[in-house]
């Protein structure tokens, strides 16, 4: 979703393995999460620690196919301070394309 400023929000998921415990559940949280959202974005690859270089290059490739100038890669073991980064692009006036992450 996008707020006032112009920041979306979205979370990138590979594909779960059928393999893994709750698969079906697990499948459900993030269809039900997608479905009220609309902050789910799929990516065609199994979610694996030795994918995650493939899935930086995928999510890269979504932001670029839909349309997105900017993109901040924010893993679940880090914090941004939202504050900061708006204030670091209205310093640099928008840069024409960003990657952070």
């Amino acid at each position: 979703p996008e707020d006032r400023v112009g920041i979306t929000v979205k979370f990138f998921i590979g594909n779960v393995k059928e393999s893994v415990n709750q698969f079906k559940d697990i499948e459900g949280m993030i269809k039900a999460e997608a479905d009220k959202n609309n902050d789910i974005a799929r990516l065609d690859l199994d979610e694996a620690y030795l994918n995650l270089t493939r899935k930086t290059l995928s999510l890269v490739t979504w932001a670029k196919e839909n349309d997105y100038r900017n993109l901040v890669k924010v893993d679940d073991d880090s914090f941004l301070r939202l504050e900061n980064l708006i204030l670091f692009l209205k310093a640099k006036q928008e840069p024409e394309k960003m990657y952070g992450g």
